[in-house]
């Protein structure tokens, strides 16, 4: 007995060795955006990009990652795992959807899956970790946890998944389950510093209101972040726009997302009948005003017809 508990000690201690080594030696980059999942059956999501703040992560190198329409079951951990600290499938789940998203690309060979191996993935998803660790007060700072997750998803098993090919692996969830966009030009409060009820309010309080905002420090001294955010709902607005008038908004087509995840680049995703309908988005989306590059992620999916 007294040489097992010997034996675990020195496991311990070994483990914790390189899980401070990893911990040290892996770059926090920049998190943001916003995470939306759609539930499809149980212990089964869809993750739906938002179309003004799509969740992104830009590495250290610079190098920017923002997930597209996918299916995910969050982090693929034993359910006998769940109930130990820090290790809930969904504990660090924007970790879990940029690492779901490399996977993804891989299996379906989209735009940029040849820039990552299964190692890359596990430490990209280090890396998210790290920083959600780092910048968010909510997450605590647990160099072990980080350390097993990343051994778990560069081990054999994982590396035979993400060796599987794109036939037996490459799923997109139907078209006809995502919700539906928001229409070009609907209202959406969420881009608003202030959404005044006027079944509530006199027009007179209401003009106040307005007044004493615009005139104060945090509303007159825009900061640099607001406007270049300012900027890139604009220019999705205006991708969406010319996307609708291009009449595509019947057939698979209808599913199609923007997304702006820098200033100027401008990220299209979503399903076509196609590679003349996916050519001619991409060629629609670098007309608008402002796109200074287009990444193509549409899928090709034949629609299906009865003998």
């Amino acid at each position: 007995m007294r040489t097992l508990w010997v034996g675990l000690m020195v496991l311990t201690l070994a483990v914790s060795g390189c899980a401070s080594w990893h911990y040290a030696h892996t770059k926090p980059g920049a998190l943001r955006g916003q995470l939306k999942l759609q539930w499809f059956e149980p212990d089964l999501f869809i993750f739906l990009p938002d179309p003004v703040r799509p969740l992104t992560f830009t590495r250290a190198n610079q190098d920017t990652i923002t997930p597209g329409r996918m299916y995910t079951d969050g982090g693929s951990i034993p359910r006998p795992f769940w109930v130990v600290k820090h290790y809930s499938p969904w504990g660090y789940a924007p970790a879990f959807m940029v690492h779901d998203w490399l996977f993804h690309m891989r299996h379906c060979q989209l735009p940029g899956y040849d820039k990552y191996d299964v190692d890359d993935a596990a430490r990209v998803m280090s890396e998210v970790m790290k920083t959600m660790m780092e910048q968010a007060d909510a997450v605590p700072t647990d160099k072990l946890a980080l350390y097993a997750m990343f051994e778990a998803v560069r081990s054999p098993v994982a590396a035979q998944l993400w060796n599987q090919s794109k036939e037996e692996s490459c799923k997109e969830p139907p078209a006809e389950l995502i919700a539906a966009p928001v229409p070009p030009g609907a209202p959406r409060p969420a881009r608003y510093d202030l959404v005044l009820n006027m079944d509530k309010l006199t027009v007179n309080l209401a003009v106040s209101t307005v007044l004493h905002m615009v005139r104060s420090p945090e509303i007159s001294e825009a900061s640099t972040d607001a406007i270049r955010t300012l900027g890139m709902l604009a220019l999705a607005s205006r991708a969406e726009a010319a996307l609708s008038e291009a009449m595509f908004g019947r057939g698979l087509a209808a599913s199609l997302s923007v997304s702006v995840p820098e200033p100027g680049k401008l990220r299209v995703s979503g399903n076509a009948e196609t590679e003349a309908i996916k050519a001619q988005a991409e060629s629609v989306s670098r007309s608008v005003k402002g796109v200074e590059s287009v990444e193509n992620a549409i899928q090709v999916m034949p629609l299906q017809t009865g003998v």
